[in-house]
């Protein structure tokens, strides 16, 4: 064998070698996915989720309140709550790099000191949401008929009692509220005009123990509190041509929350248990009412929140959720507050519907007032045990 020909078996024997060694490298160190879980189709022929059973990760919570809290909302990275004396606070929270779905945090996401707003309390807040350019709206008031909205200035301090009667409201923009009032005069669904102070009527209804929700800036959904084994009345107003109509019927115990622009959660007992057993579903309605997508998940609708790009939905879901659950009166028994749940959080993917749980190794205490950061890297929610705020950051997408 020449001098050349021993060269060229040297180079295709040094590189038949680093084939192998590669190979072998990437068959030790693969990444194994999850196998999705069976999933069931509803008989409205929608589509169904799929969880994803990945391998663990760390997870860390940050505690984001030193006293426990009543209500809370966050806008503009800026965390507003009402502390359990009625004094309102707000801390200022900084923008966080997401982490990759296989690293953990252990970092303090406390950006700033809590401030307080002002030196009035707000006794027995029950809700509170943010306008874009950060008013408050504060609700307050244990019993229905003896609830009062106020707005909340946090630059000046300043405060503006809504009229007498309001029961459940909303922003439509910074300029103006839509609500619920229950008067003698007139009883229905008002628009608020913020700086001039006046109101006028959409349409009258009857006096009913409702919610209301914008499903888009146009069309506002009126559903009655739910009830355990009975239907309630869900309607649709569209503000703009002030038509009523249904939208949303024929389920039992039915309770809505709005995640996003046309995107509405419904859970809800499946009307083909004809014993009333408690079997519950959680689905995804159209601005139109009409059921989408049943999830493979199933959790209160409060708890769930999108993200701002509209592509990821995060619930906290209750470990020991069993589509069964003798004794269990929902959702009644958690709206009342009888009963709470361990919890962990799953990340559902508005494109696939697939869903996959983020905190494997971690698990939250009945999350309420779930948002998620301007830049979708935390995730911030209200442990109803404990009262405290806590965030998580998120992971990112793959």
């Amino acid at each position: 064998m020449t001098q050349r020909q021993k060269i060229i078996v040297l180079s295709i024997s040094s590189f038949l070698l680093l084939v192998l060694g590669v190979f072998i490298y990437l068959l030790l160190n693969r990444k194994t996915t999850g196998t999705p879980q069976d999933t069931s189709t509803n008989t409205s022929g929608d589509q169904t989720t799929q969880i994803d059973t990945s391998p663990p990760s760390e997870v860390v919570f940050t505690q984001e309140t030193e006293n426990p809290v009543s209500v809370s909302t966050y806008r503009n990275n800026v965390l507003y709550f009402i502390d359990e004396a009625g004094a309102l606070w707000e801390k200022q929270m900084g923008e966080t790099t997401a982490l990759l779905p296989s690293a953990s945090s252990t970092e303090s996401s406390s950006m700033g000191t809590p401030v307080r707003i002002g030196t009035f309390t707000v006794q027995d807040a029950n809700a509170m949401f943010s306008s874009p350019n950060g008013t408050l709206l504060v609700g307050e008031g244990a019993v229905s008929a003896q609830k009062k909205f106020s707005l909340i200035n946090p630059k000046t301090n300043s405060t503006a009692l809504l009229p007498q009667g309001v029961r459940e409201a909303r922003f439509l923009s910074d300029a103006e509220l839509v609500y619920y009032k229950d008067s003698f005069a007139t009883t229905g669904i008002f628009i608020y005009d913020i700086a001039k102070k006046k109101e006028r009527l959409i349409k009258s209804l009857s006096p009913l123990d409702i919610h209301i929700r914008l499903i888009n800036k146009n069309l506002l959904m009126i559903a009655e509190k739910p009830t355990n084994g009975f239907t309630n009345l869900i309607l649709s107003l569209n503000l703009q041509t002030k038509e009523l109509k249904d939208y949303f019927s024929n389920f039992l115990g039915a309770s809505l929350s709005v995640v996003g622009e046309n995107r509405v959660l419904a859970f809800v007992q499946n009307p083909k248990d004809e014993d009333l057993n408690n079997l519950y579903n959680l689905v995804l309605l159209n601005e139109s009412g009409k059921i989408t997508h049943t999830l493979n998940i199933t959790t209160i609708p409060e708890k769930c929140t999108i993200d701002n790009r509209g592509t990821y939905l995060y619930c906290a879901v209750p470990m020991e959720w069993s589509k069964n659950m003798p004794g269990l009166n929902l959702p009644d028994d958690y709206y009342k507050q009888a009963t709470d749940f361990t919890e962990k959080i799953y990340r559902i993917d508005l494109i696939t519907f697939t869903a996959d749980e983020i905190t494997p190794n971690a698990r939250i205490e009945d999350a309420i007032f779930p948002s998620v950061s301007e830049d979708n890297s935390r995730l911030y929610f209200k442990n109803r045990k404990d009262g405290y705020i806590y965030s998580l950051v998120l992971p990112l997408a793959q």
